[in-house]
């Protein structure tokens, strides 16, 4: 691993997660044995490409927002063995994520049961739809896909993975204008962290120049990794994905999404990822 740091973050600090606890002890799926469990924080929008043979983020990047890969190896007995932490500099190439010999050939997203976004309380806590559509959540099922963009750069591919929620809002989120004029305030609740799982013999993490590293899978050992695109004191960025989606409705709605009833403190609303209808310009390898 080239251009190794001192780990900035600590992987339980509410600064980072934005969200509070979901209520619940944890489901099936996110104690499912995997070779690597992927964590992605912050701005970003997902895409499926290739028929779900494989998803693709593309990251949001601004010079407020640092951009940096965190590898975590645990133990049996949960103890952190190995922790490093690489920057990824504002650069076009990808980031690679894949599995040699994998339990998926294909991506798989949760969505086991009905979702309601307003019942937070009943609903599945790793559902992938509480990450925001920005087609059918947003825009009334008009499609949104990336536009030419100087800060959509650095893409992130991910293979044979099974992507679900980590973590999401456990109160519901208004829809708020740039004026601070509230136009929904029954949004519901909205994720904020994508988990997923990838089980295969070794898992491969590259990108030309920052990191080139193969996970194995190893008995009783875990791997964690950790992938950060956020501001030191984020309080929502939902209103930034207008820099990067185009803006499709009749009516241009660009607002933000803020914590109902809540103040605008670091850690108490949300700097979340979002989902996109569309083929993510299929341009990776």
């Amino acid at each position: 691993m080239q251009g190794i740091d001192t780990p900035a973050r600590d992987i339980s600090d509410p600064g980072i997660l934005h969200c509070n606890s979901k209520g619940r002890d944890a489901s099936p799926i996110d104690g499912l044995p995997a070779t690597v469990t992927l964590y992605v924080y912050g701005l970003g929008v997902w895409y499926m490409v290739d028929n779900a043979q494989r998803g693709t983020m593309r990251f949001l990047r601004e010079e407020s927002h640092d951009l940096s890969i965190r590898i975590v190896e645990k133990n049996a007995a949960g103890a952190v063995a190995g922790d490093d932490v690489v920057t990824v500099p504002m650069t076009g190439n990808e980031i690679f994520i894949a599995g040699d010999k994998p339990a998926r050939t294909r991506i798989e997203l949760n969505q086991r049961m009905p979702f309601n976004r307003y019942a937070w309380q009943w609903n599945d806590p790793e559902d992938i739809r509480w990450l925001v559509n920005m087609t059918n959540d947003i825009h009334g099922g008009v499609p949104v896909v990336p536009i030419e963009n100087d800060k959509t750069i650095t893409p992130l591919w991910v293979h044979n993975a099974l992507f679900y929620t980590k973590d999401y809002t456990d109160y519901n989120m208004d829809v708020t204008l740039s004026g601070g004029e509230v136009i929904d305030d029954h949004f519901g609740a909205v994720g904020c962290i994508v988990g997923a799982k990838i089980e295969a013999a070794s898992v491969r993490i590259y990108q030309q120049d920052v990191i080139d590293r193969t996970l194995v899978k190893v008995p009783d050992y875990t791997h964690e990794i950790y992938i950060y695109n956020q501001g030191a004191d984020t309080t929502s960025d939902f209103y930034k994905y207008y820099w990067i989606l185009g803006e499709q409705s009749p009516i241009p709605r660009k607002f933000d999404l803020k914590a109902s009833g809540m103040s605008t403190m670091s850690g108490e609303v949300v700097c979340n990822s979002v989902w996109g209808d569309g083929d993510g310009s299929d341009d990776g390898s």
